[in-house]
């Protein structure tokens, strides 16, 4: 995590900000007087934005994660940091790297809003990996560069950073966070750590507290609520902090009794030594620090190798207490096969007790089938003779309907040509009546109104002739009334006759429609007798065919299939 033995010993001449909100980096920018670097010292893709200046002698660097164009917000969590740290690492190389920011404080750890806290060691609280090596890889604890004369001088509290993804916990975060003492919740510092240590540089954050995480609030109304206050708090404290490191190294940040007080994570060795000239508890000479990283990783090392031999002892006697269960379940199979090849062979003993009774059965079964298969063709002839019949019935009622419908509508169509002309012809007779009726009239009224006499008389020769001439004349008239009135009779004894024939026409045309219904109906008759026919022959055909099937399924093969 911290730098190597030659590098401990040089100034601090840059330092890096790594945070992750722009709320929280503006005041620390506002307060150095940064600008922004241009051309971009962390190009595209890279989200980050960078700041750059000088301080107290120092090149500083503050190092916003980045703006989430999609759904526009900060990038925060543990991939953005992460990302951000390693592309700090690769632009300005840095001496110091510091975490900065917000988070949540535990007041069981003495944490207030508005306090600012300096990390001891920093861990995630929410990879729970349960598997042998990875549940303290998931843990992720990486001890920070101590600074007690730091805090004791600025006046700074000091504890364990937890890192989580989340802005909130579960139960089992919160386990987790008790068990290792943490006095510090936030999201980033841990993956921070986590590449820094990967690039040798000492690292240590910075945190001031917005919200308390074991209060009775809820964290974001309280994070929101204290956001700024917290961001001017780190706006007083960092600029001093960057006052307190310029131009000293790294050990002489480093006391020469390291503090132990801050909680640390209880599977994290502590590291002790004893001031210059004397010996530790263990026994051992003065070292430096970075010769007791040295050492720590070393003995890190051995312990690795030690666990790895413990595992793999520890599945080569899995191994063999799965042999020995397996040979356990062999002997057991091997009993059982014994048992089962008793019983087969009483099995076998029984099989061939009822056998005979079984030939038997097969005998009776093929008398059986022979029966069934002589119901079967006798069935299938009958189907035969009744689809025959159903044939040729079917083609005779067919021709008679065909030749019935055939004659009806020949006569339908005689009668009405028929009954058209008589219609024709009572028309023109009702025609002549109407002019021999006003003939009629005018002869009647001629024959009541004879004509006037003359005013002067004639004659008596004269007088007898006109008497005899109009009696002539009336008699002639008379006579063509009578022969009218005749010809009269007789048109309406034709007219009448006429009628009869056209009542008669009709009569046969319903009759022709009587025998066209007659037809169909027989038509509709005659269909479900065809399926009457044909369901008897499939009815019969069927039922052999099932009997044929179970008899089969009862011997297994048909008899005369040998033959």
């Amino acid at each position: 995590m911290y730098a190597d033995g030659d590098a401990e010993q040089q100034p601090i001449k840059s330092v890096v900000f790594i945070i992750a909100m722009q709320a929280e980096a503006a005041p620390l920018i506002a307060a150095l007087g940064l600008k922004q670097d241009s051309p971009p010292r962390i190009p595209p893709p890279g989200p980050c934005v960078t700041y750059s200046g000088s301080h107290a002698g120092l090149d500083v660097h503050v190092v916003w994660s980045g703006h989430d164009n999609e759904h526009n917000v900060d990038l925060i969590g543990t991939v953005p940091a992460s990302l951000a740290t390693y592309l700090a690492c690769q632009a300005f190389n840095p001496d110091l790297i510091i975490s900065a920011g917000t988070a949540g404080g535990f007041k069981a750890r003495g944490a207030a809003i508005g306090d600012v806290f300096v990390s001891t060691g920093k861990m995630h609280h929410d990879r729970r990996i349960p598997l042998p090596g990875f549940d303290k890889q998931g843990l992720g604890y990486v001890e920070s560069t101590p600074t007690p004369q730091m805090r004791a001088a600025l006046g700074l509290k000091a504890g364990i950073v937890t890192s989580g993804n989340s802005l909130d916990y579960t139960e089992q975060d919160m386990q987790i966070m008790n068990k290792h003492g943490a006095a510090v919740k936030e999201m980033e510092a841990a993956a921070i750590a986590w590449v820094a240590q990967m690039f040798r540089k000492p690292m240590f954050c910075v945190k001031a507290v917005t919200d308390i995480v074991d209060g009775d609030r809820a964290t974001q109304e309280e994070f929101l609520e204290n956001l700024n206050a917290a961001a001017a708090a780190l706006q007083q404290t960092l600029p001093k902090v960057l006052q307190f490191v310029a131009g000293k190294t790294i050990a002489q940040l480093v006391p020469a009794d390291i503090d132990t007080k801050a909680t640390t994570c209880p599977d994290t060795p502590k590291h002790k030594s004893k001031s210059k000239g004397t010996t530790g508890q263990t026994g051992l000479p003065p070292f430096s620090y970075g010769q007791l990283l040295q050492i720590s990783d070393a003995q890190a090392a051995e312990i690795r190798a030690l666990k790895a031999g413990q595992a793999s002892q520890a599945a080569e006697i899995k191994a063999l207490k799965a042999d020995n269960a397996a040979l356990k379940a062999d002997n057991a199979a091997a009993a059982g096969l014994a048992a089962l090849i008793t019983k087969l062979r009483a099995d076998q003993a029984a099989m061939g007790a009822t056998n005979a009774s079984q030939a038997a059965t097969i005998g009776s079964l093929t008398a059986e089938l022979g029966t069934l298969n002589g119901q079967l063709r006798s069935a299938l002839f009958d189907a035969g003779k009744y689809q025959a019949a159903y044939e040729a019935f079917k083609d005779l009622a067919l021709s008679k309907h065909e030749a019935a419908v055939k004659e009806c509508e020949e006569a339908i169509e005689k009668w009405a040509v028929h009954a058209e002309q008589l219609e024709q012809q009572a028309a023109q007779a009702a025609r002549e009546n109407a002019a021999l009726r006003k003939r009629c009239k005018e002869l009647t009224f001629r024959l009541s109104n004879p004509p006037p006499p003359p005013k002067q008389q004639p004659p008596p020769q004269q007088q007898h002739g006109s008497v005899d001439n109009v009696l002539g004349k009336s008699e002639a008239l008379l006579a063509d009334y009578n022969q009218l009135r005749e010809r009269l009779q007789r048109r309406d004894a034709t007219i009448s006759r006429r009628n009869a024939t056209i009542s008669q026409c009709n009569a046969n045309i319903n009759e022709c429609s009587a025998i066209i219904r007659t037809q169909r109906a027989e038509l509709h008759t005659l269909r479900p007798l065809q399926q009457l026919a044909r369901g008897n022959g499939a009815a019969v055909a069927a039922e052999a065919v099932m009997r044929l099937s179970a008899h089969t399924r009862r011997k297994g093969s048909v008899p005369w299939a040998k033959t």
